[in-house]
């Protein structure tokens, strides 16, 4: 399946699993775990709408338990690791639609779980189809998923996203345009057998993603080589949190070596800004994340600093935003490529590299 191929339902992103499921329960009131529908490693995709047609009565369920878990997902505005959806269909059956916000966005081993309640008691043989419809395939990783390392890239939308390949672009690329991207296909020219783990999410603050490591978020996902690029969203509010940004940036690095104590990690301080209160703020938190590469907590640990303000000028031709004060975005096709040309001569210098390529 090639980057940005539509599909009309999850039978055509997985073809070897039946769309249509046979509840084993006919008694009312029973709670059903429906369906798992769990992402595979290499994708990420984006869903408009989730469809439950049903021969009999339901409720998803509303126990504490989670109804619609969507685990290993983020959306533009979301700082949650799970969400819940509710609805009900009438006694004697009918069609159950649910609608996603746009931006949301669905990660490799992240899953959908659907449980429902029968709302009356079922003839035997009933059945419940699930339909994941207006599915986009919105990752480049797809063809190399079988990489043996992977090379996980964190952030917020910047890390996230290249959003449009022209200035004003709303639209999320996830093509070769971002820097991830570039850096991607850089390691496999240089002969490692590597695919990149796109887990940014807009929006989000080191504590969120604070709270994402230990809500398990990243626990399926190997750790080999790591981008971290936190921090303009912090700048928002102001210098002071960056004692709090410390910690929780320490908290993700303690995090990324117990799982892995020879992984290399490269902190990204944030590009060049001119949107305030952030383009005044946004030194203090590269003084925190250059004071981390050299703390004796980590030392002997392959961890790197990035600024990406280098070589990145402040004009408009840079951003996706196309007004003064406003410029916060690189472009994919400008921005982002300034950004991986600077970060990639630090990729090579890490144990990963070194030790791998060709």
């Amino acid at each position: 399946m090639s980057v940005d191929e539509l599909f009309t339902n999850e039978a055509d992103l997985f073809p070897n699993v039946p769309i249509t499921t046979s509840a084993t329960s006919t008694t009312s009131g029973t709670n059903i775990q429906l369906r798992r529908i769990t992402f595979p490693a290499g994708f990420v995709t984006r869903f408009s709408r989730l469809v439950i047609k049903s021969t009999v009565g339901f409720a998803i369920n509303t126990s504490p338990s989670l109804s619609v878990a969507m685990k290993g997902y983020y959306a533009s505005s979301n700082d949650k690791a799970s969400y819940n959806l509710f609805g009900s269909v009438p006694n004697g059956g009918g069609t159950l639609t649910i609608d996603f916000n746009p931006n949301t966005l669905w990660h490799e081993n992240g899953f959908i779980q659907i449980n429902i309640i029968l709302s009356e008691n079922a003839p035997s043989g009933y059945t419940v189809s699930t339909f994941l419809e207006g599915g986009q395939v919105i990752t480049s990783t797809l063809a190399n998923r079988d990489a043996k390392y992977v090379f996980l890239n964190i952030g917020d939308s910047i890390s996230w996203t290249a959003m449009g390949n022209v200035g004003g672009g709303s639209v999320p690329n996830f093509g070769a345009t971002h820097y991830s991207a570039r850096i991607e296909s850089k390691l496999i020219a240089a002969g490692i057998s590597i695919r990149r783990s796109q887990r940014g999410f807009g929006a989000s603050t080191a504590a969120t993603w604070a709270q994402a490591v230990r809500g398990g978020f990243l626990d399926p996902t190997p750790i080999n080589l790591v981008t971290v690029g936190l921090g303009t969203n912090d700048a928002a509010n102001g210098v002071a949190s960056a004692t709090s940004y410390s910690a929780n940036i320490q908290e993700i690095l303690d995090y990324l070596f117990l799982r892995n104590p020879n992984a290399s990690v490269i902190l990204l301080g944030p590009p060049s800004t001119d949107l305030p209160p952030r383009s005044t703020n946004l030194q203090s938190y590269h003084d925190v994340l250059i004071a981390l590469t050299t703390d004796v907590k980590y030392e002997g640990k392959d961890l790197r600093y990035y600024d990406c303000r280098t070589d990145f000028s402040i004009i408009v031709s840079n951003y996706t935003e196309t007004t003064l004060g406003t410029l916060t975005h690189p472009r994919g096709d400008t921005g982002h490529a300034i950004i991986a040309n600077g970060l990639w001569p630090v990729v090579q210098m890490t144990k990963f590299y070194i030790n791998r390529h060709n």
